[in-house]
C-alpha cells in the first residue's frame, strides 16, 4: 500500500511539472474581464494623440482606441495617467494591463515588454531656418 501512494504521488509530480504554468495560471485577459476593468498607462499630455479635454477627462484619438478596445472586451476602461518614466515600470508592476503612448521599440525595451505594430505612421522631420546652410543631414 506504501509502495503504491508513493508512485502515485511520484506520478503527479511528473505530471505537475509537465503541465506549462500558462495552462495553470490564469491570463492577463481572464483577470481583466473578472476584474470588469482594464487599466491602461498613458501620458495624457499629447494632443491630439492623448491628453486631458476641458473637463480634465481623456481624450484623443489614442484614448478613442481604448474606449472601443474596452467596449469590444466588454470591460470599463480605466485610463491611468503617468508621466512618461514610470510607464515601464507600472507595467511591469501590474499596476497597469497595457500602454498606449508613443513609445519606441528599442531592443533594451524588448527584452522587457511586447510592442504591437504601430498603428500611426511617424516620421522624424527636421526643420531649419530657411537661411540655413545645412544641405543634408
Amino acid at each position: 500500500m506504501k509502495k503504491i501512494v508513493t508512485l502515485t504521488l511520484a506520478i503527479l509530480m511528473v505530471v505537475s511539472l509537465a503541465i506549462p504554468s500558462s495552462v495553470i495560471a490564469k491570463s492577463l485577459l481572464d483577470e481583466i474581464k473578472d476584474r470588469g476593468k482594464i487599466k491602461i498607462g498613458s501620458t495624457l499630455k499629447y494632443p491630439p494623440q492623448m491628453y486631458k479635454d476641458s473637463n480634465g477627462k481623456p481624450a484623443g484619438y489614442d484614448v478613442e482606441l481604448m474606449k472601443m478596445l474596452a467596449k469590444d472586451m466588454k470591460v470599463e476602461l480605466e485610463v491611468v495617467d503617468m508621466d512618461f518614466p514610470g510607464l515601464i515600470p507600472a507595467l511591469l508592476a501590474g499596476k497597469v494591463d497595457m500602454l498606449s503612448v508613443g513609445l519606441v521599440n528599442t531592443p533594451e525595451r524588448a527584452l522587457a515588454i511586447e510592442f504591437t505594430d504601430g498603428y500611426v505612421p511617424y516620421r522624424q522631420v527636421m526643420i531649419v531656418p530657411k537661411n540655413s546652410t545645412a544641405k543634408k543631414c
